[in-house]
C-alpha cells in the first residue's frame, strides 16, 4: 500500500515537473517576444521589473542580488537602459558613490506594455479555466504541505530517498 503511494506520488511529481518545464520554456519564448516588440532584452525587462517592483529606491547591486546576476552585468544593464531613457541614475543622498535607479516615465511605459503582452499570454493559456477552476488548483497546489529542510538534507546526507529507485528498464 505505502510502495503504490510512493510510486503515485514519484509519477505526480514527474508529471508536474515536466509540465512546469514546458510552462517555464513557453513563457520564456512568451517573454522574448514581448521584449522584441519593445526592442529591449529579456534581461532589461528583469532588470526593470525588479526596479519597478521595488519598495524602495535600489542601487545597482540591489537589482543585481535580486535578479541574480553579477554587479558588473548589473551596472552595464544599468547604463544602457538609462542611455535608452528608461531609467534614472541618481547618487545616493547620504553616499554620493552609491548610484540609485528609478523607472522613467518612458521605462514605465515600455515595462508595462511588455507585461501587459506577457499578461495576455497567460490569459490566452488559462483561458478554458473557469475561475472556480484555477482557484481549486491553486488551493490543492497550496495545499501541498513543505518537505522541512532538515529532511531534505538528512536525506541527501544518508544518501536515501523518499522514493524507491525508479526502473530505467
Amino acid at each position: 500500500m505505502l510502495t503504490q503511494s510512493l510510486v503515485a506520488a514519484r509519477a505526480l511529481m514527474s508529471e508536474i515537473e515536466a509540465l512546469a518545464g514546458q510552462f517555464a520554456r513557453a513563457r520564456a519564448s512568451a517573454a522574448a517576444n514581448a521584449v522584441a516588440g519593445a526592442n529591449i532584452s529579456e534581461a532589461k525587462r528583469r532588470f526593470m521589473s525588479a526596479v519597478a517592483n521595488s519598495s524602495y529606491c535600489l542601487a545597482i547591486s540591489d537589482v543585481a542580488r535580486a535578479i541574480r546576476i553579477s554587479r558588473q552585468s548589473a551596472h552595464r544593464l544599468a547604463v544602457s537602459l538609462e542611455r535608452a531613457g528608461l531609467v534614472r541614475l541618481m547618487p545616493n543622498g547620504d553616499d554620493q558613490r552609491l548610484l540609485q535607479l528609478a523607472l522613467t516615465k518612458n521605462g514605465r511605459a515600455t515595462l508595462a506594455s511588455v507585461e501587459e503582452e506577457l499578461n495576455f499570454w497567460l490569459m490566452q493559456r488559462f483561458y478554458t479555466l473557469g475561475t472556480r477552476e484555477i482557484r481549486e488548483l491553486s488551493s490543492r497546489l497550496r495545499a501541498l504541505p513543505p518537505v522541512p529542510k532538515s529532511r531534505v538534507t538528512s536525506l541527501r546526507l544518508r544518501g536515501t530517498s523518499m522514493f524507491p529507485p525508479r526502473n530505467r528498464g
